[in-house]
């Protein structure tokens, strides 16, 4: 629930394991509760072992205001991996936030605000991978 707006449905992985120099890519659903007026970017970023942003992406490809209450919206996420990307395990965050004052959207759990962001996965970098 962000912001009592818009609810994150889910999000599908399309490859877990990428090589440096390579792109991780990633689907979220999300189902707006009403007409959203701010505008919204999504980030994702991809973190290191310290928290470090590695790789990320701010996006939203259809404007909130056009959205109708109870669609499904998919947004694609393309995080481009460097070539100089140490192989190992990173975590993938995601959240909302508004451009006009950069201020992240809350994420609620009932009517208590938990945090600002979500922690989804791992994904691996490694010189294996397709």
């Amino acid at each position: 629930d962000f912001n009592h707006q818009l609810d994150f449905l889910g999000y599908e992985l399309l490859n877990r394991e990428v090589r440096p120099d390579g792109e991780i890519q990633l689907l979220t659903y999300w189902r707006p509760r009403q007409v959203i007026l701010d505008p919204l970017r999504i980030f994702v970023h991809v973190l290191d072992a310290h928290s470090a942003v590695v790789s990320g992406q701010d996006v939203l490809d259809m404007l909130p205001w056009d959205w109708q209450a109870g669609d499904v919206y998919v947004q694609l996420h393309r995080l481009p991996i460097a070539s100089e990307t140490a192989v190992g395990e990173y975590w993938l965050e995601l959240g909302l936030y508004r451009t006009n004052d950069l201020q992240r959207w809350p994420i609620y759990d009932g009517e208590a605000a938990v945090a600002d962001r979500l922690l989804l996965q791992t994904v691996e970098v490694n010189n294996l991978a397709q």
